[in-house]
């Protein structure tokens, strides 16, 4: 299963989920403050604002991340140190329901040391079993089952009665873990185990409600799908009882593609849409998108094309920036090509079949008999080329369909870049040149002179972050680059470089004499300025150079300086270079990197376009 809310053990179920209990939370929250100030108050503070924040987890993560900041910083005002072990722990848990999980790792490694110091041995597992659940999201399987298994000697020093909580969260994550990596017999072991541990006292619903989904998402993976199904729904039944959207999501969406695998698509709409619509009554990221995703392939499976590319393009539009998009119209083309390749190997079969089938009938018949086997032989033939031809037609339609969903797609994300650059260019520069005015409104003169420091600090960070807001949202989307094509805007980047930078920048361009299609532009200018960026970040280069290049194959695009070289860091890719890597994948380039010529580092893109001819003329580009 893709989402899974990992409730750690001294994160005990919700028991509130009414409007009612709100409102007593907030009349509580007011009330405190006329209590005499000391430890008490410190504690019963501290207890409403959590609980106002897991009251949040479920319905609004927004609101919970609101009162979590609240949380934090009564803590660190108050001294209250167990109190953020909490505090860091439910931090992690947040981040987990937005499926980001190297910050959910962070947080509960903040947790872990803050317990470890403390000697608080149950947040320890706790921690443990975060983090767990961390590294298995992230696919680190060895990572996540090492941490189970640290969290679960560490209970197994506490009685356990004291440890209720954290050995189910344990527990729970390693059974993922297993499932994970094909160890099916652990897996439904471990399973079993969280099922009937969470039907004991104190008794724990969601567990009870989680274990029968595990064990019927390992009955999937064992291909006993009856099984599979009866768990899903027993554990539906429990899950809505308990008020969690997210474990209910995702029990909805495992139905959903159950049914999927059975090529029951309305089933599976129906029980998807609704893990949707939950997910958008919460604003839960990741159950929404997940639901979107599948929805693009159950609707393509209705033949239903407009609600088809809506649930495809809103499921673009939540995916996390561009380092995780994915291009699913390419995905389902290839898909199409295989089952078209498929039936058409098929039918080549038979035709051989009919074929050696004539051959004996001919051993065994008459002349007349010889030459009705071959007229039959003939009519199939035209029959798989009448059918074949078919086939070719479908392709092409999809290949056209595809490029309409993929320029669309492109088209949406200019305007959406636009937008944001222009929100920056005037709202946010304008917020800083009122508060730049407000700051130069001081008379400097009527402070001392460590305030005029601070004060001439404050200006020079102002200045520096208004140039870096014009400077971004320039580069979202400079406007050159949409008018007047890539070369003009690599020249105008070139320029403020060597303008505002010591290092010395040289820009060659060949063989573009007309433009290149725009998401090529994009793109390219994206790549480059990163790799421009990395260079000036990271090499130690007291020169660049960057040559562009329009070849009969493609694009090639060359950026060289003479640093320090890859050295050890060769192999480690961060951020940016993820994003070079994911831009050229939904291009069908790639990125050779090695040493330059003398010393540094050469860093060579190439795209293939392939130019379109008709009667012996060029007429057009078309990229991949």
């Amino acid at each position: 299963m893709k989402k899974l809310l990992l409730l750690l053990a001294l994160l005990a179920p919700p028991a509130f989920s009414q409007p009612s209990r709100l409102h007593d939370l907030k009349a509580e929250l007011v009330r405190v403050h006329s209590l005499p100030a000391g430890y008490s108050r410190d504690t019963v503070q501290f207890r409403i604002l959590k609980d106002m924040m897991r009251f949040y987890a479920d319905t609004n993560v927004d609101s919970a991340f609101y009162y979590r900041d609240l949380v934090i910083k009564h803590c660190d005002e108050r001294g209250l140190e167990k109190e953020m072990i909490y505090a860091h722990q439910y931090t992690g848990v947040l981040y987990q329901i937005k499926s980001e999980f190297y910050q959910s790792i962070r947080f509960y490694y903040k947790a872990l040391s803050l317990a470890e110091k403390l000697k608080e041995y149950k947040s320890v597992a706790a921690a443990y079993g975060g983090l767990a659940h961390a590294y298995s999201r992230l696919n680190q399987n060895s990572r996540a089952l090492s941490s189970c298994e640290l969290g679960l000697r560490v209970l197994n020093t506490l009685p356990d009665s004291m440890s209720y909580w954290e050995r189910l969260s344990l527990l729970n994550v390693q059974g993922v873990v297993y499932r994970k990596m094909r160890r099916l017999d652990d897996a439904l072991k471990v399973n079993t185990a969280m099922y009937h541990l969470a039907r004991v006292k104190p008794y724990d619903r969601w567990y009870e409600s989680h274990g029968l989904h595990a064990i019927g998402l390992v009955y999937k993976e064992l291909g006993d799908i009856p099984m599979a199904i009866q768990y899903h729904k027993n554990a539906l039944g429990i899950a809505q009882k308990t008020g969690s959207v997210e474990l209910e999501g995702n029990i909805l969406i495992n139905i959903g593609d159950i049914y999927m695998r059975q090529g029951k698509w309305k089933q599976a709409s129906f029980y998807i849409d609704k893990a949707r619509r939950m997910a958008i009554s919460v604003k839960n990221t990741g159950i929404e998108t997940e639901s979107y995703e599948k929805l693009y392939a159950i609707y393509s499976k209705l033949k239903m094309p407009a609600q088809s590319l809506l649930a495809f393009e809103r499921y673009v539009s939540l995916k996390d920036s561009l380092l995780r998009e994915k291009n699913e119209q390419r995905i389902e083309a290839m898909q199409e090509q295989y089952e078209n390749a498929r039936k058409t190997n098929l039918l080549a079969q038979q035709v051989q079949l009919m074929a050696k089938t004539n051959e004996n009938q001919r051993l065994a018949q008459s002349r007349n008999l010889l030459f009705y086997g071959l007229s039959v032989i003939v009519l199939i033939a035209c029959l798989l080329v009448w059918h074949n031809r078919r086939l070719q037609g479908k392709n092409r339609e999809l290949e056209r369909k595809n490029a309409e969903i993929k320029a669309a797609l492109f088209k949406g994300q200019t305007i959406e870049r636009k937008r944001v650059a222009l929100e920056l260019h005037d709202n946010l520069s304008g917020l800083l040149s009122a508060v730049n005015m407000s700051v130069q409104s001081l008379n400097p003169q009527s402070l001392t002179a460590p305030e005029q420091s601070v004060y001439q600090n404050v200006k020079h960070l102002i200045q520096n972050a208004y140039a870096e807001v014009r400077n971004i949202s320039h580069n979202i989307l400079p406007a050159e680059l949409e008018k007047e094509g890539l070369p003009v805007a690599l020249k105008k980047l070139i320029d403020r470089l060597n303008q505002n930078l010591p290092l010395e920048f040289s820009l060659n361009i060949a063989g573009l004499n007309e433009r290149l299609p725009p998401e090529i532009e994009y793109n390219l200018y994206s790549i480059a300025f990163e790799l421009v960026n990395n260079v000036v970040k990271h090499a130690e280069a007291d020169f660049v150079a960057i040559q562009l290049t329009r070849t009969d194959a493609g694009v090639d695009l060359s950026v060289t300086d003479n640093g320090i070289g890859l050295g050890q860091h060769e192999q480690k890719q961060g951020v940016g270079l993820q994003n070079i890597y994911t831009r050229l994948e939904s291009l069908g380039g790639y990125l050779d990197a090695g040493p330059g010529d003398n010393g540094g580092t050469r860093m060579d893109i190439k795209i293939p376009i392939e130019a379109v001819h008709v009667n012996g003329n060029k007429v057009g580009l078309k990229n991949g």
